[in-house]
């Protein structure tokens, strides 16, 4: 007569783990990816005082330097060099201050 022969194979439980984190990770993945790419989008536009400014939504708004603009709620100091500012007698450029509307 045949011997009776236990299965020496993966059990259901286990393959049915693997296809749960399979799935988990696949899911993170795509969130994570989404995420990323839109943050990344629009990062190439900024490129303006006034889309910086809108991207805080806030207006646009410039001091002659970074210590007229108040580091208060209303006000926020936008580093960096913005060739749409104004620039004064003496050929130094605004600065960038978005303002809350």
């Amino acid at each position: 007569m045949l011997k009776k022969r236990n299965a020496q194979g993966l059990s259901i439980t286990m393959i049915v783990a693997a296809v749960i984190a399979l799935v988990i990770i696949v899911v993170i993945i795509a969130i994570l990816t989404r995420n990323l790419g839109s943050f990344s989008s629009g990062a190439g536009t900024a490129i303006s005082c006034r889309s910086v400014c809108e991207g805080f939504g806030m207006k646009v708004g410039f001091e002659h330097n970074k210590n007229d603009c108040k580091v208060a709620d209303n006000e926020k100091y936008i580093p960096g060099t913005f060739d749409e500012l104004p620039v004064d007698t003496l050929g130094t450029r605004s600065v960038c201050c978005c303002q809350k509307p």
